[in-house]
């Protein structure tokens, strides 16, 4: 997690942050075909760098769960 040097603290943390977390992968499927996924969240937070920092977390986590379920979906060929 990375602090906010002082000069870029939000002097006003009644407002809110939107935090965005997005991660793609693009899995070969065999026989030159492909399929991309993507799976992205933009949670809305307060203006605290604590709140920013636990908002992120949550997101990443969520994200890359969701594209693990995704990718865990697909029908892959397995390998000879």
């Amino acid at each position: 997690m990375v602090d906010a040097p002082d000069n870029t603290k939000n002097k006003h943390p009644d407002t809110l942050t939107r935090v965005i977390f997005r991660r793609g992968v693009t899995v070969n499927l065999g026989n030159y075909n492909s399929e991309r996924i993507d799976v992205g969240i933009e949670p809305v937070c307060g203006s605290t760098v604590k709140k920013i920092n636990g908002t992120y977390d949550w997101a990443r986590d969520w994200v890359l769960k969701r594209l693990d379920d995704e990718v865990g979906d697909l029908d892959i060929p397995e390998g000879d």
